[in-house]
């Protein structure tokens, strides 16, 4: 018993000292905890008891109340994207269709894809006022299983490019040599700026 009066006795001694440590780093540091290195105490021969301080600085400074300013936020106007749409054509053969300069414009005529007929430029407009960006056989759809004679489609896409007035022509040509014109379209168009 004896024993472990002389430990708890030594580890009292290191408890106060180590408290004193702490209150002294504590009114040092304004109430913040500063980590200081902890004395080298000797290894008791006999089990160790555990000891547990709450230290609470009697005196703690209050802070200081500071003004924050939020900053506004600030609307930016930002370019709104320019969406050019594609103007389907749906005018009669030489009809005049008015675009504006960067616009798409997309014709789309009936084909007779399996009878071996196509469409063909007879007379292209002027690339400089409309440029022919594709020019396409496109197949029938939903077609039932054996159907013979099903049309396709034939579709150009074009984008207007300056202002001015250009006009094109397409037949549609049966197969053989030389080629029967099976249809006639053509188109005026006027780009505008």
């Amino acid at each position: 018993m004896s024993t472990l009066r002389r430990v708890v006795k030594g580890t009292a001694k290191a408890t106060v000292l180590a408290l004193v440590v702490v209150l002294a780093a504590c009114s040092k540091s304004g109430g913040k905890v500063v980590p200081t290195p902890s004395p080298s105490l000797p290894v008791p021969s006999a089990p160790a008891v555990t000891t547990t301080a709450t230290v609470t600085p009697s005196h703690s400074p209050t802070p200081t109340p500071t003004k924050t300013v939020t900053p506004r936020a600030t609307v930016t106007p930002t370019a709104t994207p320019s969406v050019t749409p594609t103007v389907e054509v749906s005018e009669a053969s030489g009809a005049t269709k008015t675009i504006k300069a960067g616009q798409f414009t997309s014709l789309r005529l009936p084909e007779s894809t399996d009878g071996g007929f196509r469409w063909v430029f007879q007379t292209t407009p002027d690339p400089a006022i409309l440029a022919v960006l594709s020019d396409q056989s496109l197949a029938p759809t939903n077609v039932p299983t054996g159907t013979v004679g099903a049309s396709g489609t034939h579709k150009w896409v074009f984008q207007a490019k300056a202002p001015g007035t250009t006009t094109f022509s397409v037949i549609e040509q049966g197969p053989g040599s030389p080629a029967a014109t099976a249809s006639r379209y053509s188109l005026t168009v006027v780009v505008s700026p």
